[in-house]
């Protein structure tokens, strides 16, 4: 997705490319429990792949039942399935649309 966008707006918006991963961060429950979040913020969170993930791993090592553990790990596969076929999509059209003005073809350099 962020590559789309650098196709079609040029290499001044890598910055927003490198900027948007840390911001995402604390949503995914990478390095704290998604139960420590604002409940607003929990519903954004469960909506990234990397959450079940993370939470699958929380889960194993706390003697979370392995019923649960797998409908984490296949909720996770499901919203990675769903989340690349979207960027996949976008992307398609954002680089299309850089051919067409010209942006893929220019040297910001």
């Amino acid at each position: 997705f962020i590559f789309g966008l650098i196709c079609k707006f040029g290499t001044r918006i890598q910055s927003f490319g490198w900027g948007i991963v840390p911001m995402l961060q604390p949503l995914t429950a990478a390095l704290f429990p998604v139960s420590s979040l604002p409940v607003p913020l929990q519903y954004v969170s469960y909506v990234m792949p990397t959450t079940h993930i993370f939470e699958m791993i929380r889960g194993s090592i706390s003697g979370v039942p392995d019923t649960i553990l797998q409908s984490m790990a296949l909720n996770g596969f499901i919203l990675n399935c769903v989340w690349f076929t979207a960027c996949i999509l976008v992307f398609r059209r954002l680089y299309a649309s850089s051919h067409v003005t010209g942006q893929f073809a220019r040297n910001e350099g």
